[in-house]
């Protein structure tokens, strides 16, 4: 059983993960701490140390949970700090090299342990792959960071001139999906919207409605509106009636 302090550490933990930017490239499941395993490296003690890789564990030092100074290796960050016993089940399900390296992976089978006080029967959100996930963090990431004043952006279409995904490119009007192709996330030679959506984004159809629908574009008709949505649904039960067109529901 986790004890309290376990638990808020994970949840620490899991906080900053999921939070990691896309492009982040210093998470590596096969390490503690960069190329150098041992617990004293000056990867994680010097905090003007950049380039870093780490496994989860190894991302501690970096959260602001205390105590993992005061531990003799990282095995016992694991099992002290985070209730994670090395070869236990739960050290096998949240921090084995064998599980994928991606930080918001991790976060998710950490949220999932902590909800469900189990191992089994973790998947990603809604039936997403992996893949999907990232695609959509992806392109949400970069519906946020367009300039205020961007003008190719309408919910009411794929793209404004009947473009595949395959011509799509910067300048053409086009709505969340169909910035995909924009946003680094291409198509398939000869591939329609009607393809790429669900094969890129996944076909929970309840899912793409939400973060994709034309009606948006009578309500909140901004690529940052529609990346904070896509943000939103990831990690929440989708809302349903009165709070469906909602936008204070994803804070746009």
């Amino acid at each position: 059983m986790l004890t309290d302090l376990q638990r808020h550490n994970l949840s620490i933990l899991a906080d900053y993960l999921i939070e990691l930017p896309v492009d982040y490239a210093h998470f590596n499941m096969d390490v503690y701490n960069c190329d150098d395993t041992s617990f004293d490296g000056i990867s994680v003690r010097n905090p003007d140390h950049c380039g870093t890789s780490a496994c989860a564990v190894g991302h501690v030092p970096y959260t602001g949970i205390s105590g993992w100074e005061g531990q003799a290796n990282w095995n016992d960050v694991a099992a002290d700090l985070l209730g994670a016993p090395f070869y236990s089940p739960a050290y096998r399900f949240l921090f084995s090299e064998s599980n994928v390296d991606c930080p918001w992976a991790a976060a998710l089978r950490i949220r999932h342990f902590l909800a469900h006080n189990s191992t089994e029967g973790f998947a990603y959100p809604h039936g997403l792959t992996l893949e999907q996930y990232q695609n959509l963090r992806r392109l949400a990431a970069y519906l946020i960071a367009l300039p205020e004043d961007y003008e190719e952006f309408d919910m009411s279409w794929w793209t404004a001139d009947g473009r595949s995904p395959g011509a799509t490119e910067c300048g053409t009007v086009a709505c969340a999906g169909g910035h995909g192709p924009m946003a680094g996330i291409p198509s398939l030679p000869g591939e329609y919207w009607g393809d790429y959506i669900p094969r890129v984004f996944g076909n929970n159809t309840r899912l793409t409605n939400y973060m994709f629908s034309a009606s948006w574009s009578e309500i909140d008709n901004t690529p940052q509106g529609a990346g904070k949505r896509i943000l939103y649904a990831l990690h929440n039960d989708l809302p349903t009636g009165d709070r469906l067109y909602d936008t204070t529901v994803y804070g746009g």
